[in-house]
């Protein structure tokens, strides 16, 4: 990101942020140099718009960066940019989609690269950071298509702090291991999360009774099944 950009996010003015990203793209294409040397250039150009537009909640636009990013840095052989930029174009997406039906084909291949390689090469080099968030991606969309199993696999062989902790113990939940969360947490946004299952919980054992059951499971199982795999799962990607 070029000085002034860094400056603008810093002080959150992030449309000027911008301004100045595509400014400064439109003069790499006027620039002499090497053919190489300017897609290398362009490439950092187009992951720092992705990041700024994620910053403000433009998902649609990030995700678009992203997966240029993406294809290009396979192009390049830019590894490193190919394994964080699946990683953002992912995340950028869903977070923009109301709902998780198309979680299936984030965890295919995209352009060559999925987000198991992504897995595969931050362990290769010990990157636990961008490791952990690609466990917690992966946990996310693994979850939203029912594969308990291996989400928990995936989520309970990192250490990702508060975050990863709530989800292994969401996961515990579906797998039968328990029978509810922790709300005990330092950050107040997942206590208040521990808690909304916890009672959604409750509710659905309501599903038992004799006069409020058949209403519960005919109106509320459907979709508190789904607030509990999808709607609550995908908001731990921005805590």
């Amino acid at each position: 990101m070029s000085t002034k950009a860094q400056a603008l996010t810093g002080m959150g003015n992030y449309e000027e942020a911008i301004k100045d990203l595509n400014e400064g793209l439109n003069t790499l294409s006027k620039c002499a140099m090497d053919e190489m040397t300017r897609r290398r250039a362009a490439l950092e150009i187009l992951d720092r718009l992705g990041v700024v537009n994620y910053m403000v909640g433009n998902y649609a636009e990030a995700s678009r960066h992203f997966l240029n990013v993406l294809n290009e840095s396979i192009r390049l052989g830019e590894e490193s940019f190919t394994a964080s930029s699946i990683h953002n174009y992912v995340k950028s997406v869903i977070l923009g989609n109301a709902d998780c039906a198309d979680y299936p084909r984030y965890l295919e291949s995209i352009s060559g690269w999925s987000l198991y390689d992504s897995l595969r090469y931050y362990s290769s080099i010990n990157d636990s950071a961008n490791l952990g968030k690609v466990r917690l991606l992966m946990a996310v969309l693994l979850i939203g298509v029912g594969r308990f199993d291996e989400a928990y696999k995936i989520i309970n062989d990192g250490d990702g702090g508060e975050v990863h902790k709530f989800l292994k113990e969401l996961l515990e939940l579906f797998l039968g291991k328990r029978d509810f969360v922790s709300a005990d947490y330092v950050s107040m946004r997942l206590a208040m999360l521990g808690n909304l299952v916890n009672q959604l919980i409750q509710l659905l054992k309501l599903g038992s009774d004799r006069s409020l059951g058949k209403v519960i499971n005919r109106e509320l199982r459907s979709v508190v099944y789904e607030i509990l795999t999808c709607r609550l799962p995908k908001l731990l990607l921005i805590l």
